[in-house]
């Protein structure tokens, strides 16, 4: 990266438009081309003069000298990203841009200063194509224009958050599109809006999300939806700033909170439009002149509680050309209403955590660190306190109003302590303004105002759905909240979804409930107050023991996509169970649990998540435990332990269970047990005692007759055979199992198969056919969600790419694994470890130590999804090349 300017310094943002859905659309072909973009722009601003400097998701930050050639270099990057061919399943990769200059200094390869937050704002205003540029640059540029083009004054623009209205210019020249439509300048017609006394942070794409809604034709009621403390007052301001100037009569505000008569509401609302009741003529009909007579945007705020005068609002929509924007914790339920669900903010992702200038960007982080530095000033977003503050938002479900109570006590307690006493959050969140409504003051009121104006068999199958641990399914809430079988359990879900305090997710194979974990907490709060919470936890504990007995024998099925789909689901509330045995000392119950769910946390865990519940149980067992219950069990925590690369323990424990299954002519249990011992025994080098133990499994596997028992030891044999580096037996045998487990449909152990075979045909020289191998396990662990073998097809693709000199994307890959497998603590065969290190070692040459470090970190921040596409592209180059 060259020099960044300083001093006066012109700044060029740019964002792809509509890029969520791009990504959506293909996401593998997106990130190629989002890579191109880049690469385009980078050239494109290197060849003015200036520094491309940041990268921030789909979006660009350039830094110049001047402000001429801020503004050429802009011109210049429309015209080649709008001469680029763009992938057909894309269409074009539309820019927006903006330019603003103000003084800035460079620190640590970045910039702080205030033009860069104007010029954020400028930005989200431009379209796909245009170019919108600030009065400072207008100044500085005006007499150095690109030749051809102008710049064309839009007026002054109120930018979002920010005091001083800004005036705004757009770029226009023949090269670029004349057709997009312009940022219209505010007429100021804003009426009646509180004041905001603190900034406004984030939610750019649901403001635009419901401004397009309240706009487009044949809508007139939108509503707002969502807990309280969810920020749907605000958002609503927002739009309606927004908005305002769009509409001839402007936009008027009229709170309803306080109002406690429905009959209320018509005067409050002609109040706020400075009507008085005339003599003659009744209020509604003011109302109606009033409205007819201009094109006015509506908000009315906060209407949950007044439910019973929705039918006087479908009058005003029956008989004027009005707009409405309401916001309510439950729908109106009228004819035309449109509802927009307000989600919570946007948590930090994982690559994200530790980051202090990547967490700055996230919504959540940025209202938490706003509100706390207006308690303690010196507060300070750093890479040293960054995750803890990501876990505090987290753990407060990215909900505004639990952030902000949340970031008021910094002022005495620091982040870490501030998280540690989160485990019961709502005694904590309290302390809001003295000016804020008193329903706002503290988050147990914020819920208590909506919890107050529920029914009384309504608030109990509310406080019995606080059992529910990361949601759940109706079934689950009839088996497990309605023991008397005297709730309406889906009528009552019903208008708990339509108040706001359970939320229903629609986006799996059959719709889920939930809560965030505040209302959760409040409405645990309430079943114990009401001596339930034994009772239901009982209920809830057998619940998910039968779900997951249910779902074991279908893990090695043909279905068993949906069953560990199922669990993913499920896994907290499974957890929960567990917990709950443990605590009453239920032992037998809590390990036949742990047995069902081994597999599914062998495919979708880090693998200490299986072995710390197979040891807490094992640590209390007792003979009273049935001895096959005990023999599964102490096998699995063997399994565990071998993966985790605890050997020694590993071989003891399936020494133990051997024995146990062997009392109980268990052939199945014997043949599984043996092969555990061959493939540890492989692991700590000792060859010969593997061979040993393999050839008796293989014996009682045929004496067993099981099919499945039989593959897993020709499985192994190809692992023995690459120990002993014989590659090309070890493709064969590997191969032989992953036909078997095609037979048998067990695609879980076909993709293990699969990606085994590809790794020793790739030793074994056959490139192509490795490619082959690997993409079928690689699908497959996507499909199944298994980690663990999306990072290895992760590793044999790096070897491909290495394979085929494309060393950055080599490292790139490996990397991703390497991040992989360390955040599940799986150990690498040594022999595998060994391979790695020599090709790592063979790209760092290649590549030299600066360029391998930075593809190496590159690696490391891929999000998954990115490395599997990455991966897939290496494996489509290899099968063209083989065509």
């Amino acid at each position: 990266m060259g020099e960044l300017p300083r001093g006066t310094v012109t700044f060029l943002f740019t964002d792809v438009e509509n890029s969520s859905a791009l990504w959506e659309r293909d996401g593998a072909t997106m990130m190629t081309a989002l890579a191109r973009h880049v690469s385009l722009l980078r050239e494109t601003v290197a060849a003015h003069g200036g520094v491309l400097f940041k990268t921030v998701g789909d979006g660009t930050q350039s830094a110049f000298p001047t402000a001429p050639a801020a503004l050429n270099a802009a011109h210049a990057a429309q015209r080649v990203l709008l001469a680029e061919p763009w992938p057909d399943s894309l269409g074009p990769l539309r820019a927006c841009m903006a330019l603003h200059a103000g003084e800035a200094e460079p620190r640590d390869g970045d910039y702080l200063a205030a033009p860069l937050n104007r010029l954020a704002r400028l930005l989200g205003m431009a379209r796909g194509g245009q170019i919108l540029v600030s009065e400072a640059v207008e100044q500085l540029a005006q007499d150095s224009l690109p030749v051809g083009g102008r710049l064309q004054e839009l007026g002054e623009m109120r930018l979002r958050d920010l005091k001083r209205a800004e005036r705004v210019f757009v770029f226009v020249h023949p090269d670029l599109p004349g057709d997009i439509a312009l940022p219209v300048a505010s007429e100021q017609q804003i009426r009646h809006f509180p004041p905001s006394l603190t900034p406004f942070v984030g939610r750019d794409d649901e403001i635009c999300a419901i401004a397009a809604l309240v706009e487009a034709p044949n809508v007139h009621l939108v509503t707002l939806t969502g807990p309280g403390g969810i920020g749907k007052t605000r958002l609503a301001i927002q739009v309606g700033e927004r908005l305002a100037s769009s509409f001839a009569g402007g936009a008027v505000f009229v709170d309803l909170a306080p109002l406690r008569d429905p009959a209320l509401v018509l005067p409050t609302i002609a109040t706020a439009l400075g009507l008085r009741e005339a003599t003659g003529r009744t209020l509604i009909n003011q109302i109606h002149g009033f409205l007819a007579e201009r094109e006015t945007l509506l908000i009315l705020d906060n209407f949950e509680h007044l439910l019973g005068s929705a039918t006087v609002i479908a009058s005003l929509l029956g008989e004027s050309d009005v707009e409405l924007l309401v916001t309510s914790r439950a729908p109106l339920r009228l004819q035309g209403e449109h509802e927009y669900p307000v989600p919570t903010l946007r948590l930090p992702s994982d690559t994200e955590r530790n980051n202090a200038a990547a967490l700055a960007m996230n919504e959540a982080v940025a209202l938490f660190v706003d509100r706390a530095q207006a308690v303690r000033p010196d507060f300070v977003l750093t890479d040293a306190n960054a995750s803890v503050i990501a876990d505090i938002c987290a753990r407060l479900d990215g909900l505004p109003l639990a952030i902000e109570l949340a970031a008021a006590r910094i002022k005495v307690l620091p982040p870490a302590a501030l998280l540690s006493r989160l485990e019961r959050r709502l005694p904590l969140l309290t302390g809001g303004r003295r000016d804020a409504p008193a329903r706002q003051r503290t988050l147990r009121d914020t819920i208590a105002w909506s919890h107050g104006l529920l029914a009384p068999e309504e608030c109990t199958l509310f406080r019995r759905l606080g059992v529910f641990v990361g949601g759940w399914t109706l079934e689950a809430a009839e088996g497990i909240v309605n023991p008397e079988q005297d709730l309406d359990v889906l009528g009552g879900l019903t208008t708990l979804v339509e108040m706001s305090l359970v939320r229903l997710d629609e986006t799996g194979a059959e719709p889920r409930f939930g809560m965030l974990e505040t209302i959760r907490e409040f409405a645990v709060d309430r079943l114990s107050e009401a001596n339930e919470d034994a009772s239901i936890r009982e209920r809830h504990a057998a619940f998910y023991l039968d779900v997951a007995e249910m779902a074991e024998p279908e893990l090695v099925r043909a279905n068993q996509v949906e069953w560990l789909d199922r669990l993913s689901a499920d896994s907290p509330n499974i957890t929960a169970a567990l917990g709950w045995f443990l605590e009453q000392d239920r032992i037998e119950e809590g390990l036949r649990l742990c047995v069902a769910m081994r597999f599914y946390w062998f495919r979708r865990a880090p693998f200490d998540e299986g072995s710390r519940w197979f040891s807490a149980f094992l640590e209390r067992l007792s003979p009273t435990v049935a001895p096959r219950i005990q023999a599964r069990a102490i096998a699995a925590a063997g399994s565990f332990n071998h993966w985790l690369g605890n050997l020694d323990k590993a071989r003891a424990l399936n020494e133990e269970a051997l024995s146990l299954f062997r009392e109980a002519a268990d052939l199945i249990g014997e043949a599984r047990l043996l092969r555990n011992l061959a493939s540890v025994a492989i692991d700590l080098g000792k060859l010969d005692d593997a061979e040993t133990f393999l050839d008796q499994s293989c014996t009682v596997a045929e004496r067993s007759g099981n099919p499945r028992s039989v593959a897993d030891a020709i499985g192994l044999r190809g692992t023995l055979a690459f120990a002993r580096a014989d590659y090309k037996r070890a493709a064969a045998e590997l191969k032989d199992a992953s036909e078997r487990y095609r037979t048998l449909g067990d695609v879980a152990s076909l993709m293990d198969a699969t990606g085994d075979a590809g790794y020793m045909t790739a030793l074994d020289g056959d490139i192509a056919g490795a490619g082959a191998l690997f993409e079928e396990s690689l699908n497959l662990a996507v499909e199944l969600g298994a980690r663990d073998r999306i990072s290895w097809a992760l590793l044999g693709a790096g070897n491909l790419a290495a394979n085929i000199g494309e060393s950055a994307q080599a490292v790139r890959l490996l990397a991703a694994a390497d991040r992989i497998q360390r955040s599940m603590q799986e150990d690498l065969r040594p022999s595998v470890d060994a391979i790695q290190n020599r090709i790592l070692e063979e790209q760092r040459h290649s590549l030299g130590e600066t360029a391998f470090e930075a593809a190496w970190e590159e690696g490391r921040a891929l999000q998954m999804e990115r490395a599997v596409a990455e991966a897939r592209a290496v494996i489509a180059t290899l099968s063209a090349r083989a065509r």
